[in-house]
């Protein structure tokens, strides 16, 4: 795994990060699927549900049709990349397109 808990990180997250609805691990280039916390929608916003909401639906829709890359990414020639289901590859590419 990518992380490993030596105290809940439940205080950290309803405190100094409350505000967020969306935290993710850092890494590069943008974000690491090996931790991700998500709060409930506020207020009738989406908030970071939107965001996991569609990772899982990319995830799933890539798992069950791989060729459905090609309508992602036009220039996508079978055999398909390794990662087409990685989650932390398409959580990248949610934050990126929200």
């Amino acid at each position: 795994t990518d992380v490993v808990w030596f105290a809940s990180p439940y205080p950290a997250l309803t405190g100094p990060l409350g505000a967020f609805a969306f935290i993710a691990q850092r890494d590069f280039p943008l974000a690491n699927g090996g931790l991700i916390y998500v709060r409930t929608a506020r207020g009738g916003q989406p908030g970071g549900s939107g965001l996991a909401l569609e990772l899982a639906a990319r995830i799933e829709r890539f798992t069950r049709d791989p060729d459905f890359a090609a309508t992602v990414v036009p220039w996508a020639k079978r055999p398909w990349p390794r990662k087409l289901d990685n989650e932390q590859t398409n959580l990248n590419d949610v934050v990126l397109s929200a």
